[in-house]
């Protein structure tokens, strides 16, 4: 069994009617650890109301051990609005989780799991490259996951040259092309060949589904659809893709499953309110 370590942000997703815990790569590490993996999540959050909440919901989900606190800094929130049923986020700054700290680990790593939004902050970034020196045989897994101007093409370039998977919603492709000048499909993915060796791509398509780019060959595969009646909402149904196609990757070896699971459990996701859900028979 792999050693997986997630790394980045953990915050309150303030909703117009309740709170739930939230955060890329928690909702990730979540997913993966109710998969029954072996997975440290490293973030920072404060003694604060939130704080005592995403704390003790992680402690009974046991994987609280990699979480710090922070005396200088509040526990991180997210304001979360729809329009036409998408979520929009807005994140408010000089929070815990820009400040993470190193975490000295027992075992070496085999995944790091982590995302553009943290690594925007300069602390995280040299935390993040600590990790890395250190790890040199580790899979560095990259959730670009764009949000709220907290972006740079300095960030960008840092995320990619560090991955070796990338993952990618349709609307972070198109901002890939448009940054790196690249007109179409094609142009693009020679481009993050030559310039930072990336040929393990996972690429979202929202109803459409989902394709890979994965060593010089394409998969596609169509989502998996779910009535009106049964959806709730897509607040981390990308971190739910992630998780399940990584766990079915790195157990099979089987890329076209691992994406047609994915796509199955990301459908499942929406059925529920928030990114983490309530019915842990889901993982069966």
């Amino acid at each position: 069994m792999k050693h997986i370590v997630a790394f980045g942000e953990l915050l309150m997703d303030c909703l117009p009617d309740k709170n739930v815990i939230g955060g890329a790569p928690f909702n990730v590490a979540i997913h993966l650890k109710r998969f029954g993996n072996q997975v440290i999540f490293i973030s920072q959050i404060a003694k604060d109301d939130f704080g005592k909440v995403i704390f003790d919901f992680a402690k009974s989900e046991n994987i609280a051990h990699g979480i710090s606190f922070d005396e200088n800094h509040p526990t991180g929130y997210v304001t979360v609005e729809f329009i036409e049923k998408e979520p929009h986020y807005t994140i408010e700054t000089d929070k815990s989780w820009q400040f993470i700290d190193y975490l000295n680990l027992e075992k070496p790593i085999d995944v790091f799991i982590y995302g553009s939004l943290a690594l925007y902050f300069e602390k995280n970034q040299t935390t993040f490259l600590r990790y890395k020196t250190e790890n040199p045989k580790a899979i560095f897994v990259c959730d670009l996951n764009l949000r709220g101007g907290l972006y740079s093409e300095s960030t960008i370039n840092l995320c990619l040259s560090n991955a070796a998977i990338l993952k990618v919603n349709d609307d972070e492709w198109l901002y890939l092309k448009d940054i790196y000048k690249q007109a179409t499909d094609q142009q693009l993915l020679e481009y993050l060949k030559s310039t930072f060796g990336l040929v393990k791509i996972i690429r979202t398509q929202a109803e459409e589904g989902a394709l890979v780019y994965w060593d010089n060959k394409m998969i596609q595969q169509s989502t998996t659809m779910i009535s009106e009646d049964l959806f709730k909402d897509a607040i981390g149904a990308g971190d739910g893709f992630l998780a399940c196609f990584l766990n079915s990757y790195f157990k099979d070896n089987d890329v076209q499953k691992a994406l047609k699971n994915a796509l199955i459990f990301a459908a499942k996701i929406c059925q529920f309110s928030g990114a983490i859900p309530s019915d842990k028979n889901i993982y069966q």
